[in-house]
């Protein structure tokens, strides 16, 4: 049992899913944490969360296309190691949901499996935090 969970991010983040698959494990049953293992798919992550989503206040159509194939290569490995797609993506830099084609910001899914915008996630946590209903450290 447990979740398999689909993870874009930065390269070293990537790079070290063990330690994502660590931190989400603490709060869920995650069986496995699938992510971009090709070099070239990590550069192009890397440039899009470093080079284009950080610094401009416009996305263009170029980096929305590039996201989109960032997560369909994602979906096909995670579904080629599985058989099955993952449960949901982590969108795991604050950026990324900016870059979502338009579609799939509003219905927060890819392809038909959800995806978990970190930055509505560090809310809800925050959010948590501050009524009293956790701490940090459950964090």
């Amino acid at each position: 049992g447990g979740l398999t969970l689909g993870f874009l991010g930065t390269r070293f983040t990537m790079h070290n899913a063990a330690l994502v698959r660590a931190r989400l494990a603490a709060h869920a049953d995650v069986r496995r944490v699938c992510t971009l293992s090709d070099e070239q798919h990590l550069a192009r992550a890397q440039q899009l969360i470093e080079h284009e989503l950080s610094v401009s206040d416009d996305v263009s159509d170029a980096a929305r296309d590039t996201l989109a194939a960032l997560l369909d290569t994602l979906l096909d490995a995670a579904a080629a190691a599985d058989d099955a797609p993952p449960h949901a993506i982590v969108l795991g830099c604050t950026e990324l949901v900016l870059a979502l084609p338009r579609n799939a910001a509003a219905a927060m899914a890819w392809r038909d499996v959800p995806l978990i915008d970190s930055k509505s996630a560090h809310v809800a946590a925050l959010d948590a935090i501050a009524s009293g209903t956790a701490t940090l450290a459950s964090y």
